[in-house]
């Protein structure tokens, strides 16, 4: 929707309406309904409030250098990658963190457990610790650049499954989005890559800011009216991201899942992206000792607070967003 010409955003706005239009309500009851029963599941309301505040802060000026203005689909045309090379890409960034990663991950695919055809009874991506015989994972792969990432994040989880990582949300989302910019160091040279890249930063940093935006704001002063929502939802876009039309985008608030998650969803998913930014930079600069306190601290179940005092040092949570931002436009200037 952010890098479509007017003429299309306006096509997509009437199809939003006219899919959205007569479930809006209820949808806008069950998630106050969600949200309410899931709250004693959430993380700290100060925490979240702090990891909301500073994304917003810092979302503008990354946006603005991820997606300048202007349609920035206009003329291009998305490379597709065969499962064969996406799944040596994969491998090759989980061998750049360690090793032992891309071990565990290279057991999971050869084992036959992962369903990654396209077909109409699966929905979503997901990686399962599975019982005995170890994860399995769920992906619809398509080639595009989007599957591929997706790909990667869901072989994060399962190599961190597999070595004995902590199941901890914060946690185990930072490892899996390090699988992602693993990713991009590894395919840095492919064509397309950079455009890849920076429309997965866009996803993961300035879309997950308005996201916790929007999450925080109705925590704050819940609304059951499904115009409120959608103006608070298009708000929140037009916060993070002021130099892109959002016009017409607020009903798209009723297709987030993460929204009917435990509140806080956003949020952990924020400090997951901001600390696997840093862990990135720190294991990219620091080498072979990095990687070995990095994985010893991953076999021990340690939590992603640990992973960050032991290799980027403590920072108050402002300061590990702030920090988290910085590292992200420096993988957005990744040269092959």
């Amino acid at each position: 929707y952010a890098g479509a010409r007017p003429a299309e955003r306006a096509g997509l706005a009437r199809d939003l309406d006219a899919a959205l239009a007569p479930v809006a309500a209820e949808l806008a009851g069950l998630l106050g309904q969600a949200r309410s029963a899931t709250g004693r599941q959430a993380a700290p309301v100060r925490d979240r409030r702090a990891i909301s505040i500073a994304a917003a802060r810092e979302a503008p000026a990354l946006a603005r250098r991820l997606r300048p203005e202007g349609p920035w689909h206009q003329g291009r045309t998305p490379v597709e990658a065969g499962w064969t090379d996406a799944v040596g890409d994969v491998l090759a960034g989980l061998d750049r963190i360690h090793p032992d990663l891309a071990a565990a991950a290279r057991a999971v695919f050869e084992a036959g457990r992962v369903d990654a055809a396209a077909h109409g009874a699966k929905a979503g991506a997901f990686s399962h610790p599975g019982v005995g015989d170890g994860p399995w994972v769920c992906v619809t792969f398509t080639g595009l650049p989007a599957s591929v990432s997706v790909l990667a994040h869901e072989m994060g989880h399962a190599a961190a499954q597999s070595l004995g990582a902590s199941p901890d949300r914060r946690t185990a989302e930072t490892h899996a989005i390090l699988a992602e910019f693993a990713l991009m160091r590894a395919g840095a040279a492919r064509a397309g890559a950079a455009e890849a890249r920076t429309e997965a930063l866009f996803v993961l940093f300035v879309r997950m800011a308005a996201i916790a935006l929007f999450e925080r704001a109705f925590d704050a002063e819940p609304a059951s009216d499904p115009a409120a929502l959608s103006a608070l939802w298009q708000e929140a876009f037009a916060f993070c991201a002021p130099h892109i039309d959002w016009t017409g985008y607020g009903r798209a608030w009723a297709l987030e899942p993460m929204l009917f998650a435990p509140p806080g969803a956003a949020a952990d998913y924020l400090f997951a992206a901001c600390a696997a930014a840093r862990l990135d930079h720190v294991i990219a600069l620091g080498g072979q000792a990095a990687r070995e306190t990095y994985v010893a601290l991953l076999k021990d179940g340690a939590p992603a607070e640990a992973h960050l005092a032991a290799l980027c040092g403590e920072r108050t949570m402002e300061d590990h967003v702030t920090t988290g931002f910085a590292s992200a436009a420096r993988l957005a200037g990744l040269r092959a």
